[in-house]
């Protein structure tokens, strides 16, 4: 599998394809374009990868960027998969990195040396077994930043800085979701912090389907998948993980961990709206005539439930919670933004009587919606 990016604008999805390694769990931009992805590793160890970025994506539209053959300092090519040997390259310990000169800039790879050990990180010597990045960003100074689950600490400024106290870090719920088996995604790979990738994916058997966030948790709103065919936890852990992605059998017991763990995954906070247009909002999707609430309701503002309304299929009814940042939307992506949900993409009136709506009216619409 690729690791891959998308962008949404103009109401279509581009993506571009960057190394052959799983789907990264986390991305950080450098201000020169240089991109540095997380990628999750045999369950608690992870791979740091950097590639040069041109225009908006990796690789931009196959005009130059990382290739993964790219000529390396010493005649050495950049390795396919992206993932540097230390010892072959001079990078110490767990954590080192190196730069190889590339037609866009440089590509710089962080890799993790299972065998070594390191002045750089003065831990116990079966820390290689334990390393695992969770999250990357770069510092006002363009300095990466790292944050590692266990040990518990930030790789900043090319030294470990262990955080204080004695932070438990196992979570059989959290290793399993984090975990690339033997097929090389993990499910943190699709719904990166519990989240979701913002991509749509074309499965054979049942077409596009936009990836959806796993965030404020599943408990309760069994059957899961947009067709609702994964009665429960067990048998999405036993049909996808185990089987689509070749992951080891998940005993119940596992399979209950994964979801106690997504109950406290929060929703990312939503961003804020004109308070007028909220309350008006507000009123719109609560009113009988219009009937939102008909399907989404409670806390998650979703439903247990499948449902024909209009766009092709019965489908579940998603959570709407932290629905700004979830474009395209529906289940095939169809809708690249939230205003486009209420055109023709949206069904028609059987998904909400919205058609006698004025355009102020769904405008205030949209911004409640925005809010939740």
């Amino acid at each position: 599998m690729q690791t891959a990016l998308s962008q949404v604008g103009g109401g279509k999805i581009r993506s571009s394809g960057g190394l052959s390694a799983g789907l990264a769990v986390d991305v950080a931009v450098r201000r020169d374009g240089q991109a540095v992805l997380a990628v999750p590793g045999d369950g608690i160890v992870s791979s740091l990868l950097s590639v040069p970025v041109k225009g908006d994506l990796p690789g931009g539209t196959g005009e130059g960027g990382s290739t993964g053959q790219a000529g390396a300092s010493g005649g050495d090519p950049f390795p396919d998969d992206g993932i540097l040997d230390g010892s072959q390259h001079g990078i110490p310990g767990f954590i080192g990195t190196e730069a190889w000169p590339c037609s866009e800039g440089s590509v710089r790879s962080f890799a993790f040396n299972r065998e070594a050990t390191s002045d750089a990180m003065p831990v116990s010597e079966n820390v290689a077994t334990m390393v695992s990045a969770v999250a990357v960003a770069f510092d006002r100074d363009d300095e990466l930043v790292a944050q590692m689950r266990s040990p518990h600490g930030v790789w900043w400024a090319g030294r470990f800085h262990a955080f204080g106290g004695d932070a438990e870090t196992t979570d059989t719920g959290h290793q399993i979701f984090h975990m690339a088996p033997a097929g090389g995604l993990a499910c943190a790979s699709c719904h990166p912090e519990g989240g979701e990738d913002g991509r749509v994916w074309n499965f054979q058997s049942f077409g596009p389907r936009r990836t959806q966030s796993l965030q404020g948790g599943l408990r309760g709103s069994e059957p899961f998948h947009w067709s609702g065919d994964m009665s429960d936890i067990t048998t999405l852990m036993t049909e996808v993980f185990s089987g689509r992605m070749s992951g080891p059998p998940a005993s119940a017991e596992q399979a209950d961990a994964v979801m106690s763990w997504l109950d406290q995954v929060p929703v990312v906070p939503p961003p804020s709206v004109d308070g007028g247009a909220l309350a008006r909002g507000k009123a719109v999707f609560e009113s009988e005539a219009v009937g939102c609430q008909d399907c989404h309701q409670g806390s998650r503002q979703g439903l247990a439930g499948t449902f024909d309304v209009g766009t092709g299929e019965p489908l579940q009814v998603p959570s709407l919670r932290g629905l700004a940042y979830r474009a395209p939307f529906l289940h095939d992506g169809r809708a690249a933004t939230l205003l486009d949900r209420f055109g023709p993409a949206g069904g028609g009136d059987r998904h909400g009587h919205t058609s006698q709506l004025s355009p102020a009216q769904i405008d205030d619409l949209v911004a409640y919606l925005t809010s939740l």
